[in-house]
């Protein structure tokens, strides 16, 4: 600012490229918020890690896959009520998204982690008033063919009793 002169009504100061300060600030506050999510994505994809959700290792490209070979498409959940009826399981039910549901609430029931599988149950049972006793899981894959994917028949992969909540010691 020149000598004898009163700075700008707005209250901002141009820089010689005509940029202002507070423009200038928040450049470089943009700039770092971008690359802290930058950095945070690179972490999770050199960790191999899904815990620092929504930052996660998910490859862009797809595993190559031969001729005839299966390729797993969906897994579908089913639950297994105690009245004998079956119904489907979606993440929407469990309060996860996708890749968490497929990630670990389908994979606890893979790896029969009960107390796992009953922490994701829970919220969904009490807002149902149903108590599950079973969950089965099915895979609707496809085969690759010369000429292009087909679907292959269903198959069940996994089938869990679930067992009933522990009570208090009878005395």
């Amino acid at each position: 600012m020149r000598p004898g002169t009163s700075p700008p009504a707005n209250g901002r100061t141009e820089k010689a490229d005509g940029r202002s300060r507070s423009t200038e600030r928040a450049r470089r506050f943009v700039s770092a918020v971008i690359v802290v999510i930058l950095g945070l994505q690179t972490t999770a994809v050199l960790l191999r890690t899904d815990r620092s959700f929504p930052f996660q290792h998910y490859p862009m490209y797809a595993e190559p896959h031969g001729e005839g070979e299966h390729v797993e498409v969906e897994l579908t959940v089913y639950a297994r009520f105690a009245d004998g009826l079956e119904r489907r399981l979606s993440a929407l039910d469990v309060g996860l998204p996708f890749f968490l549901f497929r990630r670990q609430f389908v994979q606890a029931i893979l790896d029969e982690k009960h107390d796992k599988i009953a922490r994701f149950l829970a919220p969904y049972q009490d807002r149902v008033g149903e108590r599950i006793v079973g969950l089965r899981v099915e895979n609707y894959p496809i085969i690759v063919t010369r000429s292009g994917p087909k679907d292959a028949p269903a198959a069940t992969i996994k089938t869990l009793e679930i067992e009933p909540p522990a009570t208090g010691s009878a005395s």
